[in-house]
Order: structure tokens, then C-alpha cells, then sequence
């Protein structure tokens, strides 16, 4: 896990910006700033570095495979899914949680059926603990179609909730996304169907 800090600027209270610099001095990382534009400032002053971490993650197969993450912060946790293809015909589809700290817990198999290929995968979080999980799937060379697999997060490790379902028959449906309306309290995905 490493620590990533974007460009940082100063700004005072009238939205005026200064450039903030960062340097090494021993073991501190430190941000200066300019003595003029310090002492035409109006206060109160905002430092708005984009602090984040760069977390590597555990591979579950082969690097460079489509992943997809979403947050939730009642198991403050992300939940990120990949695809991972051992064949022409036989992709699989893992998940893994990463918390906010960095640490991620090892792949879980969403959907690993050697008789199935299974793609695309994408996911959303309701805010509450729970994920929805999306992905296309097909037999040997058949048309595609959706299917879905809601999870858990708890205590940085990932679950299964229930067992997946059809959200499409096989009828050539393809590339879904999903998302979630706090709202409506409703998942939706939506797809591409070739014709």
C-alpha cells in the first residue's frame, strides 16, 4: 500500500489559490507554501491536498483483466470484482474486499463454472452492507445473458448472499452496468442486447 498525494493548493476565504510544494526532509513529508501569497491572504485558509492510497491488490488471474468497484460505508469497505479467463470459453468472476486502510482480503469466486463464461463483471452498493454483482454469461459459444449474485462485506472479508439468479434469458444481452437509487431503494442494471 502506498500513499498517494495529488497536486495541493492553498485557498483563502476570497477563493484565491496558491500552489502548495512538497519536499522530503528526513522521514516527514512536508507542504510549503509561498510567504506572499501567506501574508495577502484572507483567513480562515484551506490546504486541499487529494489524499488518497494506491492499494495493489492480491491478483485472483491474469493481470490487466476488467474490474469494477463500489463502496459502502456501513462495512466501510470496498468490494472490487474482476474477471479473470483461464480460456477462449471459460472467464471467471472473483471478488475481493479492500477496507480503508488498504488491506484486502483473498478472491472469492463469484461465478466460476467451467461449463460457463462469464464476463463484464460490475457492481454497486445500496449504502447499506450489501452489493449487487452483474455480469454476462454463456454456454460454449451461445448468446449471452445477465446474470446477478448480491454479497456481503464483514470484518473486510467478502460473501456470498443468497445464490445467483437470471436477470435475462439468453437472448444476445451483453456489457451491464448497475447502480443504485437511495430513492427508489432499487438496484438498476442496464445492458446492451445485439439484434
Amino acid at each position: 500500500v502506498a500513499l498517494s498525494i495529488e497536486p495541493a493548493h492553498a485557498i483563502d476565504a476570497e477563493g484565491r489559490k496558491a500552489p502548495i510544494r512538497y519536499e522530503l526532509e528526513e522521514d516527514r513529508h512536508v507542504m510549503r507554501l509561498e510567504g506572499a501569497f501567506l501574508a495577502g491572504a484572507t483567513f480562515p485558509l484551506t490546504l486541499d491536498p487529494v489524499m488518497g492510497f494506491i492499494v495493489s491488490l492480491g491478483q485472483v488471474g491474469p493481470l490487466g483483466q476488467p474490474c469494477a468497484v463500489a463502496y459502502s460505508p456501513v462495512a466501510d469497505a470496498h468490494l472490487v470484482v474482476q474477471e479473470t479467463g483461464y480460456g477462449p470459453n471459460d472467464g471467471n468472476i472473483y471478488a475481493q474486499s479492500v477496507d480503508v486502510f488498504g488491506s484486502y482480503s483473498s478472491g472469492v469466486p463469484v461465478d466460476t463454472s467451467s461449463s460457463k463464461d462469464s464476463r463484464s463483471p460490475r457492481v454497486a452498493s445500496s449504502g447499506a452492507n450489501q452489493y449487487l454483482v452483474v455480469w454476462q454469461e454463456r454456454t460454449g459459444t451461445g448468446p449471452w445473458s445477465l446474470r446477478g449474485q448480491f454479497m456481503t462485506v464483514s470484518a473486510n472479508v467478502p460473501a456470498l448472499s443468497g445464490a445467483p439468479f437470471a436477470l435475462t434469458a439468453s437472448t444476445g444481452d451483453m456489457n451491464p452496468d448497475v447502480g443504485y437509487s437511495a430513492a427508489a431503494g432499487r438496484y438498476l442494471v442496464v445492458w446492451e442486447r445485439e439484434v
